[in-house]
């Protein structure tokens, strides 16, 4: 307990008697207690005000480098994955759609779904313009159509993205990988 910055009198309280960040700490506390290797979190910060979200962040990078723990991390929140991630998967409609080192990935996004990702971030100071929305619909998840799941708001489907699904390699650079047809690298939007 006193690793993630816990009093161990706080043990003996009920979940309810704990601010969110105490509980996400304790949650910390509470995976790390068999020693593992590997440490899957699921939106970890998602609950956490800005300020305890950099403290729990904080608290996991240096565990990361101390115990040489390998975390897999599930979110939607950029500002996450640029603090702990060393390799990124993005993923759309349940298929990974760009995997490679989260440098070159944040920096010089390949598959246009990552490009708009990444130009939805709001910049520190918003000038007041909006990022753009893509066009078209997202897809039924339960009736997914045939070819790529992303074509209906991409705008660089060509006639194969209707009809043949992308694997992740059908671009692919060193140790990054894109499920697109017409993938390549660029700046993010």
């Amino acid at each position: 307990m006193s690793r993630v910055g816990l009093e161990s009198t706080l043990a003996l309280r009920f979940p309810q008697e704990l601010s969110g960040g105490q509980r996400q700490r304790a949650a910390i506390a509470r995976a790390l207690s068999t020693d593992p290797e590997l440490l899957i979190m699921d939106e970890p910060t998602a609950s956490l005000d800005v300020s305890v979200r950099a403290q729990a962040l904080n608290l996991l990078a240096d565990l990361q480098a101390e115990r040489n723990l390998a975390i897999l991390l599930i979110t939607h929140d950029i500002s996450v994955v640029t603090t702990l991630a060393q390799r990124i998967a993005v993923m759309y409609m349940g298929r990974i759609v760009e995997i490679g080192p989260a440098s070159e990935v944040l920096k010089a996004p390949s598959h246009p779904y990552t490009k708009m990702l990444l130009a939805s971030v709001l910049p520190p100071k918003p000038t007041g313009k909006l990022p753009p929305i893509p066009p078209g619909e997202t897809p039924d998840p339960f009736s997914l159509p045939q070819g790529c799941r992303y074509r209906s708001r991409c705008s660089l489907a060509i006639d194969r993205c209707e009809i043949e699904e992308p694997l992740l390699n059908a671009w692919q650079v060193g140790a990054r990988e894109a499920a697109c047809w017409r993938a390549s690298p660029g700046q993010p939007g």
